[in-house]
């Protein structure tokens, strides 16, 4: 599996790499590549699907299936965004019956927070998620397991750096504040600063599993601190027909990193780790003078290496999204 990431990695870079080398899939710089709308205020509605996977796994082949895996009492959701001049307002909810676990029959709960800022050759994300309380999978009859004893705090940023936003436009397809009127792709550079902590009032990991993890020693692990950088190089390309009114839009983004790490034990433990991920996300719809309308589908996995476990964060989500301009 390692292997497998490296080649998605220089598969990717690679062919980042030809379509900037090679003058056939450049259109000539005179040519109109953007149009920008006379209605630029939009409303719009949105809903779809989301899950996170925390997976800790042993790396030991004949002991896998001591492996835990924590998510969130994730749901479907729906919600309305207003974007007014150059301000966003975002409101949205979770939906009845679409929990892992029905609220009323748990007190895990979780919160999160995006702010967004794109410009032609750069663009920002910062995000902040809080959760109280995880689900954990468990054997039996029923599926999951409280773990309200536990917290898990995450902060970062997506720094974007996009090298071909003379004829490449990013929010055209994301945010629908422009059109792109020819098809073209950037080489997008995706730098990722980030910090997230994990902790217990008693233990991570179950003490029946604790000697499998990490140093194998069996003491609990109260806390887990990950101090991360992860650069990730990609590519990304708009397909336009019908002079930009249709599009479909895939980009690819793969590369590593590493974690500096603190368990708190009985003795903290620090050390310094390996991680990777990738990151792909898919938007196909419409885009014209009176709606913006897309279905949208996003992957992200990023694996970190602490000791003896293997350390999985898994992000899936897919939305269909309505606006109207004003």
């Amino acid at each position: 599996m390692l292997k497998k990431k490296y080649y998605l990695f220089f598969i990717v870079t690679l062919y980042a790499f030809c379509m900037m080398q090679f003058p056939v899939w450049a259109q000539k710089d005179s040519i109109e590549y953007f149009k920008s709308y006379e209605k630029p205020n939009m409303g719009m509605f949105y809903a779809g699907t989301f899950s996170r996977y925390i997976h800790i796994k042993t790396q030991s082949s004949d002991i896998r299936e001591k492996s835990i895996k924590f998510s969130p009492n994730s749901s479907a959701f729906a919600g309305i965004n207003l974007q007014y001049k150059k301000y966003f307002i975002y409101l949205e909810a979770g939906l009845p019956n679409t929990y892992k676990v029905s609220p009323k029959e748990t007190n895990v709960r979780g919160y999160a927070i995006f702010l967004s800022r794109f410009k032609k050759k750069w663009g920002v994300t910062g995000f902040v998620s809080y959760n109280k309380g995880l689900l954990m999978e468990s054997t039996g009859n029923r599926p999951y397991a409280d773990r309200n004893d536990m917290r898990r705090f995450s902060i970062g940023v997506h720094y974007y750096r996009i090298f071909n936003s003379e004829k490449f436009s990013y929010v055209a397809p994301n945010a629908g504040s422009n059109q792109q009127i020819r098809s073209a792709g950037s080489f997008i550079l995706m730098t990722t600063p980030a910090f997230q902590k994990l902790q217990s009032n008693s233990s991570i990991i179950p003490s029946e599993i604790a000697k499998y993890h990490f140093t194998q020693s069996g003491a609990a692990i109260e806390s887990m601190q990950l101090y991360s950088l992860q650069i990730k190089p990609g590519y990304a390309y708009n397909f336009i027909w019908g002079k930009g009114q249709y599009f479909f839009s895939p980009a690819v983004y793969a590369g590593i990193g590493t974690d500096y790490h603190i368990l708190k034990t009985n003795n903290n433990i620090q050390g310094i780790n390996l991680n990777m991920g990738y990151r792909m996300k898919f938007i196909t719809g419409i885009n014209n003078d009176l709606f913006y309308i897309t279905l949208e589908c996003l992957l992200e996995s990023n694996r970190g290496f602490v000791y003896n476990s293997r350390i999985s964060n898994t992000y899936r989500e897919g939305s269909i999204n309505f606006g109207v301009r004003f």
